[in-house]
């Protein structure tokens, strides 16, 4: 009887494991991006060279046009990050140009895709947003 359900329990965590990962992979296919990719939405605090530095749009935050690069509506300084971006990285202009990071400039709204690499992660393509704040 013990033996019964010890494999029953197995079957059971052995579904339910396969299951999740099977979800895991159906979001990763709807979003379009791989595993180990993400998007986000950042501001350019600065950019010097290909060093540039940013905080990431929260959905919480809404139109930023109107604040200074690194802070939120309430005033308070966002956390930055500084990453060195590489030689390749193309950026999709809002009218639908591919630019080199050169173009950048602090205050710019981006849409940035992140991949892992060596438990890092790296800007790998940038997307520049329109005043609307929709990509172009």
């Amino acid at each position: 009887m013990r033996t019964g359900k010890s494999i029953l329990l197995t079957m059971i965590f052995l579904l339910w494991g396969s299951l999740s990962v099977g979800a895991t992979e159906k979001q990763t296919e709807e979003s379009g991006l791989e595993e180990g990719q993400r998007k986000a939405r950042i501001m350019a605090v600065s950019i010097e060279g290909n060093e540039l530095t940013y905080y990431e749009i929260t959905d919480q935050e809404e139109n930023t046009s109107e604040m200074t690069p690194g802070q939120r509506k309430n005033g308070a300084r966002q956390d930055t990050v500084t990453v060195y971006l590489p030689v390749a990285v193309v950026v999709h202009t809002d009218t639908g140009e591919e630019m080199t990071f050169s173009i950048l400039e602090s205050g710019d709204e981006l849409e940035v895709l992140f991949e892992e690499y060596e438990d890092k992660e790296i800007i790998t393509e940038i997307w520049m947003e329109s005043a609307e704040g929709e990509k172009g």
